[in-house]
Order: C-alpha cells, then structure tokens, then sequence
C-alpha cells in the first residue's frame, strides 16, 4: 500500500565550511584562488574571517517517555481543528 524510502541527509564533505561552520581546507584554496585573480578589482579587499565558534560536548540523556506517531497526529489534528476553513 504505502512505499517508504529512507531519507539520507545530505552532507557535503567537500564544502568550504564543515556542518560546524569551520574552515575546510576548500575555504582556504577558494580565499587563495579569489585573492590571485582579486589584483585586477581595484579597492575590494578580502575581509578578514570571524573566528571559529566554540564547540560544547553535551552529557548523553536518556529519553524516559516518548509518543507514537499516531499519538502527535493526533494532537496535531486537535490542535488546528476547525481552523481549516
């Protein structure tokens, strides 16, 4: 009846910024090849980068309850009924 696909985030690995917004090794390359080719612009400076943000690792927790599928559909349907017209 119903065909699920499973979802896969998409990550680049190659991105000039990694997910946690650092600097990748392509950030860098870019900055070079952009201030190579930037001589022949006249008064455009490359601006300096913001500094890293500070990373925070968080206690693992354990989930003591949860609700079904059916149970948030539910409260969803609740929650906007009437509010549909």
């Amino acid at each position: 009846m119903y065909k699920y696909t499973l979802f896969r985030p998409f990550t680049d690995y190659d991105a000039p910024l990694t997910e946690a917004g650092d600097y990748s090794e392509k950030y860098f390359a870019a900055k070079t090849l952009i201030a190579k080719y930037n001589l022949n612009v006249p008064n455009v400076a490359m601006p300096t980068a913001p500094a890293e943000t500070t990373k925070t690792a968080y206690p693992t927790i354990s989930a003591t309850q949860h609700l079904t599928l059916n149970d948030l559909v539910l409260q969803v349907v609740i929650l906007f009924e009437g509010n549909f017209e």
